[in-house]
């Protein structure tokens, strides 16, 4: 297996960044807090940090004691011929704590989790996407995120709330299965 690491995503994953201004949700988690563990969104992100070391917050927002923050994403990738690198995917995630709910939410919004994903490429009336083969990748990729969100979990003294996917069946309380599939 060939291994490459690169500031920016690969070209061939262009069309797929450029799709994320759909808002379509390939994964989404909750955290829900007692009432004695994290209250103020500062506390919040500092949790969400230590346990999403692949995370970089590029742009932060606060309400009160709320927070929203968009955040760069270290994902792993693979080409058609098995080389497999990984990237910051800039702005592929987002994270926003509510005070008033006690609730964190980590939203990515690429699909890179499933062993096959679609691969989009810009139309004039929208996105066309093909499937392209991506077990290695997504294997990598599911194993940070489990991690992280137990993690979270822990860290915040919360518990994590059932998951939601627009892109992927098979999400789970703590990730994706490893038999999860692109829609």
């Amino acid at each position: 297996m060939n291994r490459a690491n690169a500031d920016k995503f690969p070209p061939f994953l262009a069309g797929t960044m450029a799709s994320m201004r759909l808002r379509r949700r390939a994964g989404e988690w909750d955290v829900l807090t007692s009432p004695s563990g994290v209250r103020t969104g500062d506390a919040a992100l500092a949790a969400f940090a230590m346990a999403f070391p692949w995370a970089e917050v590029a742009a932060v927002a606060r309400n009160g004691e709320g927070v929203e923050a968009d955040l760069d994403l270290r994902l792993s990738w693979q080409t058609s011929d098995g080389t497999v690198g990984s990237s910051r995917l800039p702005a592929a995630g987002r994270f926003v704590f509510d005070p008033e709910a006690r609730l964190s939410t980590f939203t990515v919004w690429p699909n890179l989790f499933s062993d096959e994903v679609y691969l989009y490429e810009p139309t004039g009336h929208g996105f066309d996407r093909k499937p392209a083969p991506f077990a290695t990748a997504a294997a990598l990729n599911r194993e940070a995120l489990h991690k992280a969100l137990i993690a979270w979990e822990s860290l915040t003294g919360g518990v994590l709330q059932e998951p939601d996917s627009e892109l992927v069946d098979g999400i789970e309380r703590t990730g994706f299965s490893p038999d999860a599939r692109a829609r």
